[in-house]
């Protein structure tokens, strides 16, 4: 069974992972000479498994609930309904 720590490691590391693809992504677009392309530092990458290891660490456990700071979307989405909110914020019409 996992635990909600592995969990939640477990979603860092994915948004790692996908960062670092976007990079690949980025690295194509800079060298085939795509106005104002540019890669980002790979520290942007590896933050979302950085700062839930010091959340782990500090002994933090952050939830959808929490009075946290609201979650920046790794995917880079502007717009659009926020994924980061819970399905009772929605349904309360709390956020939309």
């Amino acid at each position: 069974e996992v635990t909600p720590d592995q969990m939640r490691r477990l979603v860092a590391e994915a948004n790692v992972a996908f960062a670092l693809n976007m990079r690949v992504f980025e690295e194509l677009d800079v060298s085939g000479g795509v106005p104002g392309a540019r890669v980002r530092d790979v520290k942007e990458a590896l933050i979302y498994y950085d700062l839930e290891i010091e959340l782990q660490n500090a002994g933090i456990q952050a939830t959808p609930d929490s009075d946290a700071k609201e979650a920046k979307c790794p995917f880079g989405f502007v717009g659009g309904p926020n994924p980061h909110v819970s399905l009772a914020d929605i349904s309360d019409g709390r956020e939309l």
